[in-house]
C-alpha cells in the first residue's frame, strides 16, 4: 500500500463515520496494507543482513588475500639459488653490486 492510497483510505473513514460497514471495510483493507508492509519490511531487514554477513565474508577473505601477497615467499627464494653454481651466484646483480660494477668500468 501506497502513500496516496493509505490517504486516501483515513479521509474515507473520516468522511463516512456514520456508515459503521464502510469504516469497518475501509479498515480492515487499511490493516491488510499494514500487515503486507510489515512483511515487505521485514524481508528486507533479512535480506539486508544477509548481505551484511556476505559483504564481511569477502572483505576477511580480500584482507586475507592481501595479507598472502604481502608475505615473502621464501620457499620460491631458496629455491632460485639451490639452482644457481656458485660461479653464476656472483653474477647475479642486486641493487648495490649494479653500481659497483657500472663504476668500475
Amino acid at each position: 500500500m501506497d502513500k496516496e492510497l493509505f490517504t486516501n483510505k483515513i479521509t474515507d473513514i473520516r468522511e463516512n463515520l456514520n456508515d459503521e460497514g464502510k469504516v469497518s471495510e475501509l479498515l480492515t483493507e487499511l490493516y491488510d496494507g499494514f500487515d503486507s508492509v510489515i512483511n515487505k519490511n521485514s524481508s528486507f531487514e533479512n535480506q539486508i543482513s544477509e548481505l551484511n554477513k556476505s559483504n564481511e565474508s569477502l572483505r576477511n577473505a580480500n584482507m586475507n588475500l592481501f595479507k598472502k601477497i604481502g608475505e615473502p615467499n621464501e620457499s620460491k627464494d631458496k629455491t632460485l639459488d639451490d639452482n644457481i653454481d656458485n660461479d653464476d651466484k656472483t653474477k647475479i646483480r642486486t641493487f648495490d653490486n649494479f653500481f659497483e660494477n657500472y663504476n668500475k668500468k
